[in-house]
């Protein structure tokens, strides 16, 4: 994030300038954020430990903070913002394989898996909806002007 972030900054910068510019930067994070094991300062501890939830814990804290760091440089009076959300538990593909990585595909997998389609189906988002808060942060220049909203990580739409 931080070398892509450089690489476009100046580009960030520009669409920025003038009295209406602005220019957004969203990050997709996670409640998994909380769940994760320590503060990864580097690239290598990011990736270290096993595979796994433990590593997208630590991806998803490690957005969270990049987007706080970023928003702090840039400054209060930036036109930069730097934002981070949650989308809540969406019902994607990423269940189809997470479950059966986690639990096999034995019977306590197929079981987990059958528990989670009826979960998916009832109480997830589309992924449509778990991209409104994504979308707002994207596009919603004149609220977070007015609101100062920067760095915080977004909930899920209510």
């Amino acid at each position: 994030h931080a070398a892509l972030f450089r690489a476009v900054q100046p580009l960030l910068e520009q669409a920025a300038a003038g009295p209406k510019g602005s220019a957004r930067v969203v990050l997709v994070s996670s409640l998994a954020q909380y769940d994760a094991t320590g503060v990864p300062l580097t690239l290598a501890e990011v990736n270290s430990g096993p595979a796994g939830p433990p590593l997208y814990d630590r991806s998803k804290l490690a957005q969270v903070l990049f987007a706080q760091e970023a928003a702090r440089r840039l400054g209060p009076d930036s036109a930069i913002f730097v934002n981070s959300a949650h989308p809540g538990a969406v019902n994607s593909n990423i269940w189809d394989s997470a479950i059966p990585e986690l639990m096999g595909d034995g019977f306590a997998g197929r079981a987990v898996m059958r528990l989670m389609d009826k979960l998916r189906a009832e109480w997830m988002w589309t992924v449509d909806e778990g991209a409104l808060t994504q979308l707002f942060l994207a596009a919603a220049a004149d609220t977070l002007k007015a609101r100062g909203l920067r760095a915080p990580c977004f909930p899920p739409p209510a």
